[in-house]
């Protein structure tokens, strides 16, 4: 049998669906204040998976839900 070592086995788990899922909704607790719907986890997950932890945080802060949380935590002066 041949081993392939810790590294495979934790990016194994880093690029499962699981893990994914996980991801994104603390993505969502950060950026937006709560935790992921349904429709956000089985729109992202498979977005983070392909492109990455940067795609999923640029269209999470570049959504107009972001632009109204931050009004709401810091109001223009």
């Amino acid at each position: 049998m041949t081993s392939q070592g810790t590294f495979s086995v934790t990016l194994g788990f880093w690029r499962s669906w699981e893990s994914a899922l996980q991801r994104v909704n603390a993505a969502y607790q950060v950026y937006l204040g709560r935790s992921a719907d349904p429709g956000g986890l089985s729109t992202w997950a498979p977005v983070l998976l392909a492109r990455g932890e940067g795609e999923l945080r640029g269209q999470l802060v570049g959504s107009l839900e972001y632009w109204n949380r931050a009004q709401t935590r810091f109001p223009p002066t």
